[in-house]
């Protein structure tokens, strides 16, 4: 009766009812009616996916929102992506939200939408393909540790540079030294991801920082976005070598050059100390420090030996060993068992 006029249907409900969407009513509206009873319509869908972004954490919650159209007048209820069926919210703006999970693995996810289920429960085909990006993880350092090596005089560095889904793009470890006030640069090297041992050379007493840098890149580099995913880590320690040497000097005589002990000399005949000593590291004794005059020390049986010039005048002769100086410059100072 709308149709031949009879009776005029109120304006609110005349666009629900003009099902092909021409502007009036007519015997095709009530044919498509019909079919819509009966769920025998030929529905068409239309999406269009927005992102907000490009790139997620690892199983970060995506709010992907898309528009979409759908022919006479139905609502969505789902969308099927990668055969997972998900329900849709309609947002504010007349759009719709669905909620899904980035995956769990770096690099490129894509999204196929394949089917969208109608509030009627009718199914539509779709063919809309969408891609984000999933980020690496970031760098970061792991199981630090130093330990004084007293045997070589040095301090062990380890540690790991842990980088799962290799995302570094350059790292460095650097010892640093204040002077005056401002942090200067011993050395530096490379390093790369993975375990890391270093042996260092430091002053003993001396306060040092060590400083592990790097930097990364988590995106895959195959999305176009102005979206920055490089970053960088710095890691700072604090390093000072205090060593416990346990040196010990004694036994300290006088003896010839050919190592016969006596304490008479002749004038001029070269005068040799011969003393023992021992020490927690590698290192050797190498010079002595006697009356003020550095000696070169030489190993003799089972101790060592420094060989003195001859004496020009006669009379006792005082000698003190002030100083013991190892092969890597530790120099122990005396006060005891160190005159003859």
């Amino acid at each position: 009766k709308h149709l031949i006029g009879l009776t005029v249907l109120p304006h609110e409900k005349q666009n629900g009812a003009d099902l092909n969407y021409n502007g009036r009513l007519s015997v095709t509206d009530l044919a498509l009616l019909i079919q819509k009873v009966e769920q025998k319509l030929d529905y068409q869908v239309t999406l269009t996916p927005t992102l907000d972004q490009m790139y997620y954490e690892k199983q970060q919650e995506i709010q992907l929102k898309f528009s979409a159209w759908v022919s006479h007048g139905e609502k969505l209820q789902s969308v099927t992506i990668n055969q997972t069926q998900y329900d849709v919210e309609a947002t504010e703006d007349g759009a719709y939200l669905i909620r899904l999970q980035a995956a769990d693995t770096p690099g490129i996810q894509t999204l196929r939408f394949t089917q969208a289920t109608l509030s009627g429960g009718q199914k539509v085909p779709l063919d809309v393909t969408e891609t984000i990006g999933v980020l690496k993880s970031v760098p970061h350092v792991e199981g630090f540790l130093a330990e004084e090596q007293t045997d070589t005089a040095q301090m062990k560095i380890s540690f790991t540079l842990e980088d799962e889904d290799a995302a570094l793009t350059a790292a460095k470890l650097e010892l640093l030294k204040e002077e005056d006030g401002t942090l200067l640069s011993v050395s530096s090297q490379k390093v790369d991801a993975g375990f890391q041992q270093v042996w260092l050379d430091l002053e003993e007493n001396t306060p040092y920082t060590l400083s592990i840098t790097a930097q990364y890149r988590r995106d895959s580099e195959q999305l176009s976005t102005t979206e920055n995913h490089r970053g960088s880590l710095s890691v700072m320690k604090q390093l000072q070598l205090n060593l416990d040497y346990q040196f010990t000097f004694q036994g300290l005589q006088s003896q010839t050059q050919d190592g016969r002990q006596t304490t008479v000399f002749d004038k001029g005949q070269p005068i040799a100390l011969w003393f023992e000593s021992s020490n927690a590291t590698q290192f050797q004794p190498e010079r002595m420090i006697v009356n003020g005059n550095s000696y070169p020390v030489q190993p003799s049986g089972t101790g060592y030996q420094v060989l003195l010039e001859g004496q020009t005048q006669t009379g006792a002769k005082q000698f003190t060993v002030e100083q013991v100086i190892l092969e890597n410059g530790k120099a122990f100072s005396l006060d005891g068992q160190n005159q003859i």
